[in-house]
């Protein structure tokens, strides 16, 4: 989270409210690793295969 939150100049509070919304979409699964929460695509979800490819445009 703390990379998202540097590199898009967002605070914590609105980087944690759209990951959250993310992984209950299904795009994003979350990785608990003690304290550390890990993000990665769901790759299993067809929708998140086509929003990274949406993304890749730009």
């Amino acid at each position: 989270m703390n990379q998202i939150i540097r590199e898009t100049r967002l605070n914590h509070r609105s980087v944690s409210s759209h990951l959250k919304y993310l992984v209950n979409a299904g795009l994003v699964e979350e990785i608990r690793v003690g304290r550390l929460r890990l993000f990665r695509p769901n790759w299993l979800n067809p929708k998140a295969r086509r929003l990274e490819e949406l993304l890749t445009l730009f």
